[in-house]
């Protein structure tokens, strides 16, 4: 695929700086503060929170966007109310503009649960409970015990186990 340079949307920085839609970002070329000139090149991006990220000066102005989003904005047309951008393959390190598409926040989410990137059951960081304690409410209530009395012994309410047991919540976990 042919690499293609856009300038960038921000007004401020577009004079500085190009994105191409294989995910890289470049300086242009130009003179410096000193009237020196100063050659193209590729800036490094480097990861944070999972994406890259790159680092970008004008006019004494520091910036650090997120390539994923410098990419979508020169290369794919916007719509309203969809503000996030997703990874398409699931890898946040995939800038390339075929992977990338705009989305609601809600449609973001949808997708992250659909691949698995959100952490689910005890993988969730808000999870109080283990998968064995959940296939013990469910025996448990099954064998006659109570939502009030589970929910007393496992620290959680009864709306908790109530969830737990209609499968409601933990829907992926089944006995084995």
């Amino acid at each position: 695929m042919e690499e293609l340079w856009r300038d960038l949307e921000r007004a401020d920085f577009a004079k500085f700086y190009q994105v191409s839609n294989l995910g890289r970002v470049r300086r242009k070329a130009g003179r410096d503060c000193c009237g020196r000139m100063r050659p193209e090149r590729v800036i490094r991006s480097h990861v944070t929170g999972r994406y890259r990220q790159v680092l970008l000066s004008a006019d004494r102005v520091k910036w650090m966007p997120f390539v994923h989003r410098l990419v979508a904005a020169a290369f794919l047309p916007r719509e309203i109310g969809r503000t996030d951008v997703n990874h398409r393959n699931g890898n946040k390190l995939d800038n390339r503009v075929e992977n990338l598409e705009w989305v609601s926040k809600s449609e973001n989410q949808i997708h992250a649960a659909a691949c698995g990137l959100l952490p689910t059951g005890e993988r969730s960081r808000l999870a109080k409970l283990t998968a064995l304690k959940v296939l013990s409410i469910r025996a448990r209530h099954a064998g006659g015990e109570g939502f009030a009395a589970l929910a007393a012994e496992f620290s959680v309410t009864p709306s908790c186990i109530f969830s737990i047991v209609k499968r409601k919540s933990w829907k992926q976990l089944q006995p084995s």
